[in-house]
């Protein structure tokens, strides 16, 4: 009965550390996003401003 709890309580734990392993892994993914769209919008600024400015594409 013992071993049987302690496994239960294993389970239990490896559960919870998979639904946050889950949670982190979707935040993550989120966070890959926005990266990419402020990248996004940094590439279009820089290219802006060099057609503005071609001497800034020296910087």
């Amino acid at each position: 009965l013992s071993s049987l709890h302690e496994q239960l309580n294993q389970y239990v734990y490896l559960t919870d550390n998979l639904s946050e392993l889950r949670t982190n892994v979707e935040q993550i993914k989120k966070l890959h996003g926005d990266v990419d769209k402020e990248k996004t919008a940094i590439d279009n600024i820089v290219e802006h401003a060099n057609n503005v400015n071609p001497e800034l594409a020296t910087l």
